[in-house]
């Protein structure tokens, strides 16, 4: 066999290989993207409302999905720092804006990480929340707070039934 015929055969051998090992790669890389681009559009579909489940189940995946990406990495963890810290009283305000400002670095991170060009304003006005569903929350918040009042109050009523049904009896037995 010339030196010719063993380039052929090795090019007709490993040609195919190469394709497949190309295809597989470009794949993965498809994918990777994918579950990163969707990841940042749900943060960023849901961070008008920090108490929604898919802005969780995000925030909860980030370490997951973006474990290689320094930047992400280290402004989640400034995020959960943030929310994992109790306000002390009368730092209520300051503790909600720190709150604010490492999400969007969040978002800014999550954003340049899935080459989106955007900038800390943009993130910082897009909010938009249509007008019936901020009824909507403010509604069940009032309606949440409510339940809190009706239960105390109810507490209080059974407290006083039993004192006046108790200072009943004790009258009866005198």
């Amino acid at each position: 066999m010339t030196t010719n015929e063993i380039i052929n055969l090795s090019a007709i051998l490993a040609g195919p290989i190469f394709a497949v090992v190309i295809t597989l790669w470009w794949q993965h890389r498809q994918r990777k993207h994918e579950m990163r681009f969707k990841l940042a559009q749900t943060i960023w579909d849901t961070h008008h409302d920090s108490t929604q489940a898919e802005f969780s189940a995000a925030i909860r995946a980030i370490p997951i999905i973006f474990n290689k990406d320094a930047k992400v990495r280290s402004a989640w963890k400034g995020f959960m720092g943030n929310v994992n810290q109790k306000p002390s009283t009368g730092n209520e305000g300051s503790h909600e804006q720190d709150f604010v400002d490492r999400k969007h670095d969040l978002i800014l991170a999550l954003s340049n990480a899935v080459d989106l060009n955007v900038t800390e304003r943009e993130i910082r006005d897009s909010v938009y929340v249509a007008s019936a569903y901020t009824d909507m929350s403010n509604l069940m918040k009032r309606s949440y707070e409510a339940q809190v009042r009706i239960a105390e109050a109810l507490e209080n009523n059974n407290r006083l039934i039993e004192q006046s049904l108790h200072n009943s009896s004790n009258r009866q037995g005198q």
